[in-house]
Order: C-alpha cells, then sequence, then structure tokens
C-alpha cells in the first residue's frame, strides 16, 4: 500500500514520516529511506537524533545514487568491465568529440560557430546528462533527429554526431557515463527482486526524472508498505498552482500504483508548525495567493525602501550586528541572506560582511570547467590542434600550477613574451632579447 503525506511547509509531515520508521524498525521490518543527496546528510542526522544509534544503525538510509551504487555493490553490475567515468574525464571526452566532429570530419553545419565557446562543452554536458537519464541513446537520438525537419534537423543532426562520437570515445577508453546507472540499477533490482517486503520511506523530493520514475516502479511494485512525504496541499491537480510541479509527481505516483493495482492513501497535515509567530505562519500559507488581510500585528516582518542594492547590504549586516548582540544563543550560522540576483549582489555583500566583521560562507554552484585540471586539459588539447603555439594558451597552462613553472616563473615568461611580443611562429625559432632570455 502506499501513503501518502501531504501539506505545505512546515506542517510536521517529515516529524510524522520519522515516527512511522521508528515503528517500522521496532516491528524488525526492514526499512529504507530515500531522499534527495543534498538532503541526506541533514535527513540522516535527523534520524540519527531522533531514533538514537541503535535504532538508525538497522537503516538503510539512501540517495538514488548511493540507492544504485548499493545495488551493483550487492548483485553486480551489467557492464563488464567498464569503469565509472568521473566528471572531469566526461568533461574531457565531451570536448575531444566536439573537436574530432568538428574539425576533423566537418560534419557541424549549424553548430559551428557554438562549438568553440567554452559554455558550450558545460551545456552539452548538461544536456546529453539528461538524455542518457532519460533512457535516450545516440541510436534513439537519431530516430528522433529523423522525425524532424527543416533546420530543426540540421541542429539535432550535429548534436547526433557529437553524442554519437562521445559514446564511442567512452566505450573506446572502457568507459561508462555513470548518468545511466540508475536505469541499469532498476533493470537489475527488478530481476533479482531486490526490495521484495520492505517497507520503503520518501521525502523531500518534488519532482523525479525518467531514470528515477524506473526505480520508484520497481520499488513500488516490490515494496510493502510505501510512505511519501508531497509538499503540496492539493488532492487533486489544478492550473496555474504554486504545486504544480509536485501535482504533477502525485498524478504520476497514483497513475503507477494503479497501473499496479495498489491501493493509495492521502493524509493531509494542514497545521503549519515551523513558525512559532502567528504573522510568520500567516505569510507561509497566504504568500503568492489570493490576498487576504493579515488581523493581528505584524511584528516579525520588516520591509526596507532602500535607495541601492548597498543600502540594503549595510542594513542587512546590521541587522545581523544587533541580533547577535541581543540574543547570545544566537549564531551565525544560523542565520542566512537570500537573494534571487546572487551575480549582482555576491561582491556587494563580501564587502559589506567584511566591514561589519561577519563571517560567511556563499553557496554558489561552480563550473567543473574552471577547476585547474580542467583548465589544463582543455588548453592542452586546444593547443595540440593549432599549428603553432598560442601564447595565450601556454600562459594559461603554465598558470594551472599543474607545470613544473613557478608563478615567478610564469610572470617573468608573461612580462617577457608582452615586450617582445612573443606570438606563433616566434616560439619555434630561437630569439634572444632583453635580460630574461634565460
Amino acid at each position: 500500500m502506499i501513503h501518502i503525506l501531504i501539506g505545505g511547509a512546515g506542517c510536521g509531515k517529515s516529524t510524522k514520516l520519522i515516527q512511522q520508521i521508528k515503528q517500522a524498525a521496532q516491528q524488525q521490518e526492514t526499512v529504507i529511506t530515500l531522499v534527495p543527496e543534498q538532503f541526506s546528510y541533514e535527513f540522516d542526522r535527523k534520524l540519527y537524533r531522533d531514533l538514537g544509534p541503535e535504532t538508525f544503525n538497522l537503516l538503510q538510509t539512501h540517495s538514488f545514487k548511493s540507492l544504485a551504487r548499493w545495488i551493483f555493490q550487492r548483485f553486480g553490475s551489467q557492464s563488464g568491465d567498464q569503469t565509472n567515468a568521473d566528471e572531469l574525464t566526461r568533461y574531457a571526452l565531451l570536448y575531444q568529440a566536439i573537436l574530432y566532429t568538428s574539425e576533423r570530419e566537418h560534419a557541424l553545419h549549424i553548430l559551428e560557430k557554438q562549438c568553440r565557446q567554452p559554455a558550450f562543452v558545460e551545456e552539452l554536458g548538461m544536456l546529453f546528462a539528461q538524455f542518457r537519464r532519460s533512457g535516450i541513446p545516440p541510436e534513439r537520438f537519431y530516430d528522433i533527429c529523423c522525425s524532424c525537419d527543416g533546420q530543426l534537423q540540421e541542429k539535432t543532426m550535429d548534436l547526433f554526431r557529437i553524442y554519437q562520437q562521445y559514446d564511442h570515445l567512452l566505450y573506446a577508453h572502457h568507459l561508462k557515463d555513470t548518468e545511466s546507472d540508475l536505469t541499469e540499477a532498476a533493470a537489475i533490482a527488478n530481476g533479482m527482486d531486490a526490495f521484495l517486503g520492505d517497507t520503503l520511506f520518501i521525502d523531500e523530493f518534488e519532482s523525479f526524472t525518467e531514470d528515477e520514475y524506473k526505480m520508484l516502479s520497481v520499488l513500488i511494485s516490490s515494496c510493502k508498505e510505501i510512505y511519501f512525504a508531497l509538499r503540496t496541499e492539493e488532492t487533486e491537480p489544478s492550473p496555474f498552482s504554486l504545486f504544480a510541479s509536485v501535482n504533477e509527481t502525485l498524478s504520476r505516483i497514483r497513475h503507477i500504483a494503479a497501473e499496479l493495482h495498489i491501493p493509495v492513501q492521502i493524509e493531509t497535515c494542514s497545521t503549519p508548525y515551523r513558525f512559532q509567530s502567528a504573522d510568520l505562519q500567516w505569510l507561509s500559507t497566504h504568500a503568492f495567493r489570493k490576498q487576504e488581510t493579515f488581523s493581528g500585528k505584524a511584528e516579525h516582518v520588516h520591509i526596507l525602501d532602500a535607495v541601492d542594492p548597498t543600502e540594503e547590504a549595510d542594513f542587512t549586516c546590521a541587522t545581523i550586528r544587533r541580533l547577535l548582540a541581543s540574543d547570545p544563543s544566537l549564531r551565525c550560522r544560523d542565520i542566512a541572506v537570500l537573494t534571487n540576483q546572487q551575480n549582482e549582489y555576491h561582491s556587494i555583500l563580501e564587502t559589506a560582511m567584511e566591514r561589519y566583521d561577519l563571517p560567511c560562507h556563499f553557496d554558489e554552484k561552480q563550473s567543473v570547467l574552471y577547476t585547474p585540471l580542467m583548465v589544463y586539459l582543455l588548453t592542452l588539447l586546444e593547443l595540440i590542434r593549432l599549428p603553432f603555439p598560442d601564447t595565450e594558451l601556454l600562459l594559461r597552462l603554465g598558470k594551472t600550477g599543474l607545470t613544473a613553472c613557478t608563478p615567478e616563473e610564469m610572470a617573468i615568461l608573461e612580462n617577457y613574451c608582452y615586450c617582445w611580443n612573443i606570438e606563433g611562429k616566434t616560439w619555434n625559432t630561437p630569439f634572444i632579447g632583453g635580460e630574461a632570455e634565460t
């Protein structure tokens, strides 16, 4: 049977889920918990605190990635001698596939100019990851390309050629893309009845990818009891809803259950427990909805009409200092500053935090393309394809810190190249000038 707990944020869904986990563990059932990877640490810590070490050690706590690894460790893999390619290796092979398709085969038409831009590699990596997770190998993508026409077909065929070459490079190096692990693990788990009779608890998800739905189908068909906690207040989907993505997930889960003839029970949690003050409870419940008037006094909601972002940052930092001074138990780690324009506010907030002597950590995603190893590999590939050395590329290679040159030597070399205009063929001919010729 499938049990689904629904409700808004802070309405006690996770608390009820943990109570059910404790009850199932006490009854000696095999309990599996499944949360997104970014929430796994916090969720495990909450379980450990609420259940105690003895009960916690009886559980299997997973994200989808760790669940796939657990299946491979228990039942083996179908990939034979192929090993997983890490993120840096995947990007290096993808870049090599782009260069091969563009410059050696001259097979790109629409994407010929775009493929030379550094951001193109990252965008293509994300696109191919979606293909893998959606169960679209190169041969299936080719069929999709053939169903298109005009420029759309030319563009998708360019993507297919790169995708096919990338897949060939992985196979040639006895590697496999980890994005296809979950699909493979789902097939293995289904054939081995890996979760037969288990009790499953799923929390913190708003939606699932296609490969995750494949694993969910296996779990739903095998487990004795399944508990979902979903952040929505609607049992039926409605147009233009705040919970549109979660409602779609709920509808998909019910559809899978109906196909497997498994009953579904839905319980609504409606009492907001997260906020102690009535004004914050009201704001959480009514934000971005039909306007209603709050009858009480809003003592915990403050709005600043600032002249510019600098004034906003100063007000924020001054307020944090006041809060820390007024409450000895409050710590900086308990305070979060949110913005939907992080690029514009990053330097302003960082400067203000330093001025007010506040420690801070900026939670931002950094592309793997700008790590020293990836810069080294991509620059080296660029140099290999050129008939003559490029000064900018050589200096970039040296500045990665992965060569035998020290930063001081690179600084001397850069100044020397600038003063004497060292470029192209000049690198291959003897040249002596100035004081830095050694």
